[in-house]
């Protein structure tokens, strides 16, 4: 059991980080979901100087999947923006490395967020 202790603004900016690199584009809504991570965060009892403790990994990853597919707010991330436009986006598309990006019909896998904001705490 390897215990992790994180300052709130440090969870806050893992958050960010993975959100905006993984977002095809910059999310209009980005404050209010740092407002969101930062509210949930706020319950858990820090200790001295806005430190968060956690006493295993296992919890950690706990917070991190409840404060993710808890909130339709990030949770929206998973659409893309043809499907929140109300476009028909095909249920499976096709790629190649030499497939252009097309950033409308791409979105954020939230698994993938998930392990990556996880990876990035416990490896700092």
């Amino acid at each position: 059991m390897k215990e992790i202790y994180r300052t709130r603004k440090e969870l806050i900016g893992v958050f960010a980080n993975n959100i905006v690199r993984q977002s095809p584009v910059l999310p209009k809504n980005l404050t209010e979901i740092l407002n969101y991570v930062n509210d949930c965060l706020c319950n858990w009892t820090p200790q001295d100087m806005d430190v968060l403790h956690f006493k295993d990994e296992g919890i950690l990853q706990d917070v991190i999947h409840q404060i993710i597919f808890n909130n339709s707010l990030i949770t929206d991330l998973n659409k893309s923006q043809a499907e929140k436009d109300g476009k028909k986006v095909a249920p499976i598309q096709f790629v190649s490395r030499y497939s252009k990006d097309d950033p409308y019909n791409d979105f954020v896998d939230l698994d993938a967020l998930e392990g990556n904001i996880f990876n990035q705490i416990v490896k700092n």
